[in-house]
């Protein structure tokens, strides 16, 4: 019932209007004019929705759409669209249709092409210079802190010392936000990373090392003590370049025991300037006999009082304790106990570390030695003569030199690593050595020969052990990584194998029985393929 009285209500509706339009004297004398009137309306209303949908169009929207062919930042900054572009969006759009040089220097500094890898040469020649210069300044802020070193009695000497190691710290703080770094084994190398890894880190550390300068050109002489944060970047240097050089075993250890020597003359140094520079400190605040005073030598140039300041720290660090040089003061007995606590400690454990080192460097001939004599009094015991043994006791020598770095199973190493960087390293191996050979390099593509390195192998053979025997067939194609090989027929050399060399190519290829034996010349390494 409710339905059917709604549906009469409407009808009622409907005929009065119609009874309306009827009476109404404008539809009567023009009603052409009002249909046309309504059929523009109708197609302009149409027409201007969808128009004002498009205006309505965002980023978001644009890129579910995946037109390629249209371009949403063309529609932005022309207007054409409800959103306004920012002022900076707008000049980076008109930079790139216009592409001017400062916008082209700004997107190459965007780009990864400079981003330096961690083990690029430049940045290992750049590490150098920031160890040298580090070291050297280290030794002269001290120095200008306790003795007051400036430019009006050092001259030009100021500015090499000064000035030049402030402008490459700031250079290399700049320079720090290109270098890629790793993460969890990774390398990073997208600029957004870098530059919060960065902030997020050593930034505030790097900041407080460049701050002196900044603030001693505004006129901040108290700023010159903040210099000596500067010593903090002595280990994280030292730490670099040791990744970098990835020097070996005896390498190492030398490297190693002189940043502990230099590490130690550091700390002599900053205690002998400190000693000096507390002395000067009593005499501001009033005292008239100090150590310096005791000596005879406060009047005296910089290179007695340092020296003597330094011969105090030594002697004293050491535990030998002359008695000639001795603090004076109340506050320098306080001083110098609390530097003789832990310069005492410090310099006790620098010998222990010392002693470990140089253990470690005889560690191994120790033990090569001792297989030796066992190797001697075995074969002394079984009556060889004494040529045959010299000439045995050379070998097992030369054999246990060769196998000292081999202990660890590489190819377990090697194998811990993720796939992607296993590829990218047994490419790097072997590629060339394939690419370059006769058949292999000619008649398979690159994708194959890549595909190829992943299925090398590695092992060692010792001198005149026999790699391919005559008269066989070779089931496996050979690449001379290290060493020396040669083939033999009756028992004569024909030829030589050095680094690099595939042996028994065409026989491998092409499933020829060997005409010559392939043996090794002395400790060979060698990468092999197997034909399977």
């Amino acid at each position: 019932m409710e339905d059917q009285e709604i549906e009469l209500d409407a009808l009622n509706k409907v005929d009065k209007q119609l009874e309306m339009l009827e009476n109404n004297s404008a539809w009567k004398s023009k009603p052409l004019r009002i249909i046309q009137k309504i059929t523009i309306f109708i197609t302009r209303l149409k027409h201007n929705s969808t128009t004002y949908r498009f205006k309505l169009l965002k980023k978001n929207i644009f890129l579910l759409i995946r037109d390629k062919a249209s371009s949403f930042q063309f529609y932005l900054y022309n207007f054409m669209l409800f959103q306004k572009p920012s002022r900076w969006i707008q000049i980076k759009y008109e930079a790139h249709a216009n592409n001017p040089l400062w916008w082209r220097f700004w997107c190459f500094i965007k780009s990864d092409e400079t981003v330096l890898l961690p083990a690029d040469k430049f940045l290992f020649l750049w590490d150098l210079l920031m160890m040298l210069v580090t070291i050297v300044n280290i030794f002269y802020v001290p120095l200008q802190l306790s003795f007051n070193l400036n430019e009006d009695n050092m001259g030009s000497v100021f500015t090499l010392f000064s000035t030049l190691p402030s402008c490459i710290f700031l250079i290399d703080l700049i320079l720090t936000f290109f270098k890629g770094y790793y993460d969890r084994g990774y390398y990073k190398r997208n600029k957004a990373k870098i530059f919060w890894h960065y902030i997020k880190g050593d930034f505030a550390l790097d900041l407080a090392i460049v701050l002196p300068f900044i603030l001693s050109w505004m006129g901040y002489s108290a700023a010159n003590y903040l210099m000596l944060i500067r010593m903090t970047r002595v280990r994280r240097t030292m730490i670099v370049i040791e990744e970098i050089s990835n020097f070996k075993e005896k390498s190492a250890i030398i490297y190693q025991l002189f940043c502990l020597i230099y590490s130690l003359l550091l700390i002599s140094h900053f205690c002998a300037c400190l000693f000096h520079y507390f002395a000067l400190y009593e005499v501001d605040q009033g005292y008239t006999h100090t150590w310096l005073h005791q000596q005879n030598i406060f009047d005296e140039d910089l290179y007695t009082k340092y020296f003597n300041s330094l011969y105090w720290i030594t002697i004293t660090s050491m535990t030998v304790g002359y008695g000639d040089i001795v603090p004076v003061t109340t506050p320098e007995k306080i001083l110098v106990t609390v530097i003789t606590f832990l310069v005492t400690g410090v310099f006790g454990y620098a010998l222990g570390m010392i002693q470990s080192i140089f253990y470690k460097m005889a560690e191994q001939t120790n033990l090569n030695n001792s297989r030796l004599r066992l190797v001697s009094n075995h074969i002394k015991q079984r009556g060889l003569n004494t040529q045959l043994q010299f000439r045995v006791r050379k070998y097992i020598e030369y054999y246990l030199q060769f196998k000292q770095d081999e202990e660890l199973d590489l190819d377990e190493l090697m194998g811990q690593l993720n796939p992607k960087l296993k590829q990218e390293v047994q490419i790097a191996m072997y590629y060339r050595y394939l690419k370059h050979s006769k058949l292999v390099g000619t008649n398979f593509a690159d994708d194959i020969i890549k595909k190829l390195c992943f299925c090398i192998h590695e092992k060692t053979f010792a001198p005149e052990e026999v790699i391919i025997k005559k008269d066989e067939l070779p089931n496996q194609l050979y690449i001379v990584l290290a060493g020396q090989v040669k083939s033999l027929i009756l028992e004569k050399s024909i030829k030589r194998y050095q680094q690099g060399n595939l042996l028994c190519e065409r026989e491998f290829f092409y499933q020829d029985v060997m005409q010559y034996n392939i043996v090794a010349s002395s400790f060979v390494q060698v990468a092999y393929l197997n034909l399977s």
